[in-house]
């Protein structure tokens, strides 16, 4: 039985054409060397998920975004699965049709909390340090500048190099994903089919 969130697909799907289902987890398909999607994927009317290109298994069918045919549907757990390990700037939205996932946090059982697996090497430690006191630096510098002890040239230079340097795109993402690396440790990101 699937929740009213969950969409069957085979419920709007031609009947089979007596192709046999392939029940592939997202891990068998990882450790397939060279796996191509071939005629058999492309000609099956069973639904295939996206992700793992497996068709029918115990795991409810969703819709997160807006990509229709072949493309539509995702395992539950394959699309939990990916949205943990795609790259930050890839977690919000679908590279194909670019709609943004309705998504929501929920709690954990306490039981399921975990701690975070943040893989820190010393220099990305040294690096969140020397981010940290140059912020630290920047607003201590605009405080002084209010307060007229420091000029407003001399804090807008340090404001571009911070902004240039150190606080770049690229940081930001960084920091967000460690952010949200701390935060799945006891919370569990749910995503909702789309309208």
């Amino acid at each position: 039985m699937t929740s009213p969130d969950k969409t069957t697909p085979s419920d709007k799907l031609p009947p089979s054409n007596g192709a046999k289902s392939s029940t592939k987890s997202i891990d068998d398909m990882e450790s397939t060397p060279g796996f191509v999607a071939n005629d058999f994927w492309l000609e099956s009317n069973e639904p295939t998920c996206k992700i793992c290109f497996g068709g029918e298994s115990d795991d409810p069918w969703m819709s997160p975004c807006r990509c229709s045919g072949s493309i539509k549907w995702v395992h539950a757990a394959c699309l939990r699965k990916w949205l943990s390990m795609a790259p930050y700037n890839q977690r919000e939205a679908c590279s194909t049709c670019k709609y943004n996932y309705r998504k929501h946090w929920r709690l954990k059982a306490l039981s399921n909390w975990t701690m975070p697996t943040l893989n820190l090497q010393f220099w990305d430690v040294v690096e969140i340090c020397l981010d940290a006191y140059s912020t630290l630096k920047m607003f201590r510098g605009i405080w002084h500048m209010l307060q007229g002890k420091k000029s407003i040239v001399a804090q807008m230079c340090y404001f571009f190099f911070w902004r240039t340097f150190i606080f770049t795109e690229r940081r930001i993402l960084y920091y967000k994903s460690i952010a949200c690396s701390m935060v799945t440790s006891f919370l569990e990101l749910d995503v909702e089919n789309a309208k």
